[in-house]
């Protein structure tokens, strides 16, 4: 799973706000989902191999500015 199109992690907090508002139009809704869908991915990767410290997840989905 690839992090082409997912949102940074300020818009993912603002949709996150506007989730627990009731206020998240679907799409934003579904930018959620799909950053959950790779963060799933991610976790289920890491139980397999080793990765770049602490921090590594960032790096793996682009975060890491």
């Amino acid at each position: 799973m690839s992090n082409v199109g997912l949102k940074t992690e300020r818009e993912l907090d603002g949709i996150r706000g506007k989730m627990l508002v009731n206020a998240a139009t679907q799409g934003e809704v579904f930018d959620f989902l799909y950053y959950v869908a790779v963060i799933e991915a991610l976790v289920e990767k890491a139980s397999d191999e080793a990765f770049y410290g602490t921090e590594g997840w960032r790096h793996i989905i682009g975060w890491d500015e």
